[in-house]
């Protein structure tokens, strides 16, 4: 039986369909449906950066599988609960603590409408140490505790100082003693300097770049015992709530994608993405 030429071109294209059918399913069976995440940042601060809660941004170019399909980008940046005072955090570090207290006594009595103090930066330079979950500050303010800050907590055994958090207890030797700033040299202040003689400071804090109407928390232009009765009562707050967007990247190329995120208090980044690979 002869074959006609149409009944060739027939057979040809069934033949085209049926392999064209089969490699698609083929290929369908093979492809990997691949799913990664990448952290790109994660560099929460826990003491002392005052630049924690500033705007921070993060732009890079992450290589991604060929054949990218899809993803998101999860920004994350982290502040107070509700209601509380964010400004209380004198120092930005993420917390409100003795130290927070401590620059608000050195501003007290400070308004608005004297020029030579409110526009005045904080120049003293801290030393700390820390024990349990508080710290300690250095008797003799070198930054290191050794014999002499042993003899000065003797030598003021049993006084209470007044106003363990002003500018004034600077200029007295007892009021330094009381280490933990309670009100009095006792036991505790002296098993303190006793038992991290030796020691360089945990925590140094130059505040040059804070002034003193940083420490007037409740805006009303003058720091005062509302400020820190303000901060005092908010005193232990942590920002550890999360305030998390998402976002799909910009595909920049095959296996390249941009990462451009830009958030207060930034301090946490991720892409997650879904690629197709034969």
């Amino acid at each position: 039986m002869k074959i006609s030429n149409k009944q060739i071109l027939i057979i040809l294209i069934s033949v085209v369909v049926i392999f064209s059918v089969y490699a698609y399913f083929v290929r369908a069976l093979t492809v990997q449906h691949i799913t990664g995440f990448i952290t790109i940042k994660d560099d929460k601060t826990s003491t002392f950066d005052a630049n924690w809660f500033e705007t921070k941004s993060v732009k890079a170019v992450l290589h991604v599988p060929i054949g990218y399909t899809d993803g998101t980008v999860t920004v994350c940046g982290y502040g107070f609960p509700s209601g509380v005072n964010a400004k209380a955090d004198i120092t930005k570090d993420g917390k409100i603590d003795y130290i927070d207290l401590h620059l608000i006594g050195i501003a007290y009595g400070c308004d608005s409408g004297q020029s030579a103090c409110w526009n005045t930066p904080f120049s003293v330079e801290e030393c700390y140490f820390i024990y349990s979950n508080g710290v300690f500050k250095d008797p003799n303010r070198d930054c290191k505790i050794d014999s002499s800050d042993v003899n000065i907590v003797a030598s003021c055994y049993g006084t209470n100082p007044s106003q363990p958090a002003s500018s004034a207890c600077e200029s007295s030797t007892c009021c330094k003693a009381d280490v933990n700033n309670d009100g009095k040299v006792d036991l505790l202040d002296y098993a303190l300097v006793a038992r991290y003689s030796g020691s360089y400071a945990d925590l140094y804090k130059n505040y040059v770049n804070l002034k003193y109407k940083d420490a007037d928390i409740n805006g009303d232009g003058k720091v005062n015992l509302q400020d820190y009765m303000g901060a005092a009562l908010l005193y232990g707050q942590k920002a550890d709530q999360p305030n998390c967007i998402t976002y799909a990247p910009t595909k920049l190329s095959e296996g390249k994608i941009l990462v451009d995120a830009t958030m207060p208090g930034l301090y946490y980044v991720a892409v997650g993405y879904t690629a197709d690979i034969a």
